[in-house]
């Protein structure tokens, strides 16, 4: 898929529709693999692209929005299941603190946590 992707953007150029329908059908392949931050980081290519191709009301715009708010939902689930697997029984201090905070801050905090990386890769 990624050739794929090389091969849309050579011929296209980087900012075309084709190239943001790749990065999506990527992001849905890894979403069916269970690689979650792969979904993640491809759909919001595919939105990055979109963005600039069509307008901010477009239909195409709103559903690729709400399939990454989708994909980056189940990434931070994934992310908690891990942690609280490798916790195991004898939970720590820090699971403990974190059990105080609500579910939308512990969201928040992994979605905050997620984007800085993210940033920083970029």
């Amino acid at each position: 898929m990624k050739q794929s992707l090389n091969i849309h953007k050579a011929l296209y150029g980087k900012d075309q529709i084709q190239v943001a329908n790749t990065y999506a059908t990527i992001a849905q392949l890894c979403y069916t693999c269970q690689e979650l931050r792969g979904s993640v980081e491809n759909q919001e290519q595919a939105l990055k692209v979109l963005q600039k191709l069509v307008p901010a009301d477009a239909d195409v715009l709103k559903e690729t929005k709400a399939k990454l708010d989708l994909f980056l939902k189940l990434c931070v689930n994934q992310e908690k299941n891990k942690f609280s697997k490798l916790l195991g029984p004898g939970k720590d201090l820090l699971a403990q603190q974190q059990q105080k905070k609500t579910p939308e801050e512990l969201q928040k905090q992994m979605v905050d946590d997620y984007v800085k990386r993210m940033q920083k890769v970029a």
